[in-house]
């Protein structure tokens, strides 16, 4: 059974880039879309240094082969008066051919609990539905932007990359285990070999034995010698 990692609630996240402006910020911005990739980045540190270390060990190994991006930008409402966007997006990330191979049972299980919560699992690519808003600071100009719904992507992300290196442990396990069992069983074939190759040696030398057995020598005069016996008679 998948143990859930991910037990604390994040309503939403927020960043602040330095700076001034004017301008009504868009969803799609460059700095906008940097923005809430670096929200994304910094509550999944967070999350993944209160794992325990051989957790961290097993979700990085999927982590070094990822990236996340901010894909299917929309701009569901924009206010000039108080230069404030609100936007949804998802959050994306293509996993390696290997890492999406989970049974069918934990396949199933998985998409039960992500897919009913915006992330979804198409293939080798995963999706997460976020919304997020985009403004500027009245002091300073600066630009703020909140970011949220992006733990159940963030958690559907954790329990693949663990079941992944539960299934290579697994498969290291399996590949040890055969090849002790091989490395076990060829001396016994060996032994087979040799024991069999000693008892035909054997049966070739009691087959010449009794054919030399069968042979009776014959006396002077080349004939046989008659192994009949002759019994005594009365003249």
């Amino acid at each position: 059974m998948m143990r859930k990692t991910f037990i604390s609630s994040v309503c939403a996240a927020v960043a602040v880039l330095s700076g001034c402006g004017s301008k009504t910020p868009a969803c799609a911005d460059a700095q906008t879309v940097s923005l809430v990739k670096q929200i994304y980045q910094q509550q999944f540190d967070k999350q993944h240094n209160a794992m325990s270390e051989e957790r961290q060990q097993r979700v990085q190994f999927t982590v070094k082969d990822t990236t996340v991006a901010l894909e299917n930008i929309t701009t569901d409402a924009s206010n000039a008066n108080t230069g404030k966007a609100v936007c949804s997006a998802q959050l994306a990330t293509v996993f390696p051919e290997d890492a999406v191979k989970a049974e069918p049972q934990m396949e199933q299980y998985m998409r039960a609990i992500y897919e009913k919560q915006g992330a979804v699992l198409d293939g080798t690519k995963l999706r997460g539905q976020v919304t997020y808003t985009v403004q500027r600071t009245e002091d300073t100009g600066a630009l703020q932007v909140a970011l949220n719904g992006f733990m159940p992507f963030m958690g559907y992300f954790h329990d693949i990359a663990m079941d992944r290196y539960d299934r290579m442990l697994r498969e290291q396990a399996a590949a040890k285990q055969a090849a002790e069992a091989q490395a076990a069983a060829q001396p016994s074939a060996s032994q087979a070999k040799m024991e069999a190759e000693s008892e035909g040696a054997s049966s070739d030398a009691c087959a010449c034995g009794n054919a030399s057995a069968g042979i009776t020598a014959a006396p002077s005069g080349g004939k046989p010698a008659s192994s009949a016996s002759i019994g005594s008679s009365n003249t």
